[in-house]
């Protein structure tokens, strides 16, 4: 395993990082479903251990990961290894309960106690603003600024991160990637982050140069999501045999997981794996190489279903796939 600084933070990472959406299990949110069907606990905390002892120590979580299910995880698997070195993130914004606003400062307060209390720690490595939906007139966004360096002030936190490019996801039909980039732009200003969380992979070629250059002068920490495109770009789902999800798996609502979408990227996935003939640990290193074409000093956050399939990606990993092999994956991609 390689490991990074985590830009001016400081923070010592392994290079591959664990996500623990997928164990959180089904869930609804915002009338939505929200989660996944996902392995069972005695499976997941097996991969928790799987990827510790292959060299992982920076694990990233969410309140709304099975409303906490993932954090309790977490909690259970470090009480069991007792060791400082395990980086722990998690983020705030999805859930709001009964408060009138996922921002409101004391409904961020208590959200942070519970994540505390679930990990059973005392301090959070980073905490991160989930999405920048501030209210519809952005009224809660200095208030929850100011939140979120009380905690740092109060040593509850250590640093603190900003997702990008995420629209907040009941606003997807009404927004657009360039509007929450010009938004995130501003809020990159505001808010100072020292890590930032973004979706990067073959299918997403869309980002300008002028976010990496920023990453790179501000020293700011760089932390990929969804290198696979949640199994999409490892040819998992056939056309012909469409996944079925149950209800509370987010899958059940994207587009991408229908027929006409999976149509489409099937061909082409055959189409790069039959020309450079790529089995599907190839595949898994491809993702994760693309990526890093982008920034090569970024953290990777991958997530699993159980402890093989942790090491099938850890062993895939870092394997050597030329150049040419990614840019004509990316071209060809962009077509789908």
């Amino acid at each position: 395993m390689k490991y990074i600084k985590l830009g001016r933070t400081g923070i010592n990472v392994s290079q591959l990082a664990i996500g623990t959406w997928s164990i959180g299990g089904l869930a609804f949110n915002l009338n939505m479903d929200s989660g996944w069907n996902s392995s069972s606990d005695r499976e997941s905390l097996e991969g928790l251990h799987q990827a510790y002892n292959s060299g992982i120590n920076f694990f990233d979580t969410a309140d709304i990961y099975g409303h906490g299910h993932s954090e309790r995880l977490i909690g259970k698997f470090i009480k069991e290894k007792q060791n400082k070195e395990i980086v722990l993130s998690s983020k705030v914004g999805y859930f709001k309960g009964t408060a009138i606003h996922a921002f409101h400062p004391k409904h961020m307060r208590n959200q942070l106690e519970t994540s505390l209390s679930n990990m059973n720690i005392d301090c959070l490595d980073i905490y991160s603003f989930h999405n920048t939906n501030f209210g519809e007139n952005s009224e809660y966004q200095d208030d929850a600024i100011a939140e979120m360096y009380k905690f740092k002030d109060e040593g509850k936190i250590r640093f603190i991160g900003l997702r990008l490019g995420h629209i907040y996801t009941p606003k997807r039909k009404s927004s657009t990637f360039e509007d929450q980039l010009n938004k995130d732009k501003k809020l990159l200003k505001i808010i100072s982050p020292d890590i930032v969380q973004l979706k990067n992979n073959l299918l997403e070629t869309k980002w300008p140069t002028w976010v990496f250059d920023l990453f790179e002068k501000e020293n700011i920490g760089v932390v990929f999501n969804k290198p696979f495109a949640q199994g999409l770009l490892l040819n998992k789902y056939s056309p012909n045999e469409l996944p079925i999800f149950p209800a509370g798996d987010h899958r059940r609502r994207k587009p991408e997981f229908k027929q006409e979408y999976l149509a489409r990227l099937h061909k082409v996935l055959n189409n790069i794996s039959d020309r450079f003939k790529l089995s599907n640990n190839n595949l898994i290193s491809l993702c994760f190489q693309a990526c890093f074409t982008n920034y090569p000093k970024a953290c990777i956050v991958f997530g699993f279903k159980d402890k093989n399939q942790v090491k099938m990606n850890i062993d895939s990993w870092n394997k050597n796939i030329p150049i040419e092999v990614i840019e004509f994956a990316k071209q060809e991609l962009q077509h789908v």
